[in-house]
């Protein structure tokens, strides 16, 4: 017979352990949208992705933002979740924003959550792998659509390693097909997930053919035969996008850009000494070790996945936090049958009465989520009412804003990092201000990267060059060469300086000189 705290523990509306860590990691995150989260470079054109997309009445195939780059071939590979960015922000304005980053963040540590306790981690033990994911990942918070890949990679790992496990049904493991098919157009990170099923496939193909004794070849080719199935409408849904196969050739071809990979940061090896990456190595660390003190065998797959996504952290910064989320369920599996956290397991229950055990101990049923999605919406409903909860750390905001209250029209250069914030805030400007460039490397010409770099460096015949693209305007990062050279040129002048900006004007010209007249963008 069911008892009165069994029926009300399975109540639709109560608040569950996942809840609480979903609500303070959520909070956890809204903190680090004051510290750096919001200054991504790409955020402000992924908000003017959708303003665009609205005034052109259909998807954007041609770029359309920096005039120097118009007309070049551009993939918007993240519209959907662009469209969410900008509701936010519309709403409640860089608060709208921020939540929508928390919200992204406390979810997938949610998802997290709910796949350790579903394979058998105590949920006190689960709540501190979740703390340290929290930790080790924030090397990649930032508001941005790579948000939403953060929450499809840790449901897609969930589902695929418990299908693996016998944990869930073939009927389950469905809820794929809608989650790849939003996720195709919300970030180009999907690949991700195509990933993790790739791998999956590769395993089970491996154990149908030398499995270890009939029974578990038998197994892993029911497993297989479902996954080819399942494979299929997977490809298939993702090619509900704009562009079609389009979108796989143009992912495809960025990630494989050695230009690319050379030019922008989080494509390079992380540094374990910044700031945030010790947690990352100390997992890093933590993996070979547990996997040799404990007692317990991990299955294939979550172990071909934390070796494949450790490769790619170790190659590139963009995918470690990735690797985060894939190799955090499988530290907290080896972990339960560790000696000593055992040890501490049974010290802590012995000093809990058998009432906290059995509200707070794992349950084989779904967790209810009644009480996260009520947070969620009267956070992001009252987002609009609420003091300010973001901030720009390190992008100058400030100084931006001020070359944007000087200027009239002309033709400006400026640091890519600072081209998706002047779009950002000079679109409603008449003229709308259209940045020379951003940190879109996949849109602009090698040849356009390589010029900006020398302007920045003041290589030889820097001031030829800029007559010769009719530039009026300069913001300049304080310590560039370039801004060096131009304090010591008569041909410009300075009309502002701060912490992080110079600008420069160009200075009056006699008639009929080289340079006379003013460029317009």
């Amino acid at each position: 017979m069911q008892t009165a705290s069994d029926a009300a523990y399975r109540s639709w509306y109560r608040a569950s352990v996942a809840d609480a860590l979903f609500v303070g990691c959520t909070l956890l995150a809204l903190c680090h949208a004051r510290s750096g989260a919001m200054d991504d470079p790409g955020l402000g054109w992924h908000l003017r992705i959708a303003d665009q997309i609205w005034e052109s009445g259909g998807f954007l195939h041609r770029e359309v933002f920096c005039a120097a780059s118009e007309g070049r071939p551009w993939v918007t590979y993240s519209w959907l979740g662009d469209v969410l960015l900008r509701l936010a922000w519309g709403w409640a304005g860089l608060n709208g924003v921020a939540i929508l980053f928390a919200l992204c963040v406390g979810l997938f540590l949610r998802v997290m959550y709910t796949h350790m306790v579903a394979d058998g981690v105590p949920w006190a033990a689960a709540c501190g792998w979740v703390l340290l994911a929290a930790l080790a990942s924030r090397v990649g918070w930032t508001a941005r659509p790579n948000m939403y890949t953060f929450v499809g990679l840790a449901v897609t790992v969930s589902v695929v390693e418990r299908f693996h496990r016998g944990g869930i049904t073939r009927r389950q493991t469905l809820w794929l097909v809608p989650l790849f098919f939003l996720w195709a157009n919300m970030h180009s990170g999907f690949l991700a997930g195509a990933l993790v099923c790739g791998v999956a496939y590769g395993v089970e193909l491996s154990l149908s053919l030398w499995g270890a004794d009939p029974v578990a070849r038998s197994a892993a080719r029911g497993r297989l035969q479902w996954w080819t199935w399942l494979g299929a409408a997977l490809f298939l849904v993702t090619l509900a996008n704009p562009y079609g196969l389009g979108l796989y050739t143009w992912t495809i071809s960025v990630m494989g850009n050695p230009f690319i990979k050379q030019s922008v940061s989080e494509w390079r090896p992380p540094d374990f000494s910044a700031p945030g990456w010790p947690y990352v190595e100390l997992l890093v660390l933590a993996f070979p070790l547990l996997a040799a003190v404990s007692r317990r065998r991990l299955p294939l797959v979550p172990l071909i996945l934390s070796l494949v996504w450790l490769h790619f952290g170790l190659t590139g910064i963009r995918y470690a936090a990735l690797w985060v989320i894939v190799v955090v369920p499988t530290l907290a599996w080896y972990s339960c049958d560790v000696p000593w956290f055992q040890r501490i397991g049974r010290w802590l229950a012995a000093r809990t009465s058998g009432t906290f055990r059995q509200r707070f101990g794992n349950r084989p049923h779904p967790l209810p989520l009644a009480a996260s999605l009520l947070f969620a919406a009267v956070l992001m409903v009252g987002g609009r009412w609420l003091p300010p909860l973001a901030r720009h750390q390190n992008l100058p905001a400030a100084e931006l804003d001020q070359l944007l209250g000087i200027w009239e029209g002309e033709r400006v250069f400026h640091s890519a990092n600072w081209g998706g914030y002047l779009l950002w805030h000079g679109w409603d400007r008449q003229p709308r201000f259209r940045p020379w460039i951003d940190d879109r490397n996949d849109v602009h010409a090698r040849e356009h990267f390589q010029e900006y770099f020398e302007l920045l460096g003041a290589a030889e015949g820097w001031s030829e060059t800029l007559d010769q693209r009719q530039i009026e305007l300069l913001a300049l990062p304080v310590t560039a060469a370039l801004t060096r050279a131009v304090a010591d040129s008569p041909r410009w002048r300075q009309v502002a300086r701060g912490e992080q900006v110079a600008i420069f004007r160009r200075a009056a010209e006699p008639s009929g000189l080289p340079g006379a007249g003013r460029g317009r963008s």
